[in-house]
């Protein structure tokens, strides 16, 4: 019986260290985001008129939903492939599939930039709060 209750106790602890580091490893690969990436991803976010749907600080409009903490659920290179593609993505995400109900019959255009550029974007839309 006190094996099992070690076992169990070093499951939790081992749970817990693993939520730790996945949180502390998206915290830390938002904080170390590149200051001139973050200065031409702003530039992008503008020039393509992404404020137009999600709001000039991203914060979400009638049109298009919230950009702030999407650190929360995505890092930069998944995110950098969604800009890409956004349907593709959404076919394979329930998540993004509902959020884009909310927003029918307006979708996600494709970013149509190289990919460093489109990591870029990638890179200050993770970086709002």
């Amino acid at each position: 019986m006190k094996r099992l209750i070690w076992l169990a106790g070093g499951a939790v602890v081992f749970l817990a260290f693993v939520i730790f580091c996945k949180d502390f490893n998206r915290a830390a690969g938002t904080a170390a985001l590149n200051p001139n990436d973050l200065a031409a991803g702003a530039s992008l976010y503008g020039s393509w008129g992404c404020a137009t749907c999600h709001g000039e600080s991203g914060r979400g409009t009638a049109k298009g939903p919230a950009l702030v903490e999407l650190s929360r659920n995505w890092e930069i290179q998944m995110l950098a492939a969604y800009l890409q593609n956004p349907q593709a993505v959404r076919a394979r995400d329930k998540r993004l599939q509902m959020l884009s109900q909310r927003y029918f019959p307006l979708s996600m255009p494709a970013v149509e930039l190289p990919a460093a550029d489109r990591k870029k974007l990638a890179a200050y839309l993770l970086s709002l709060e």
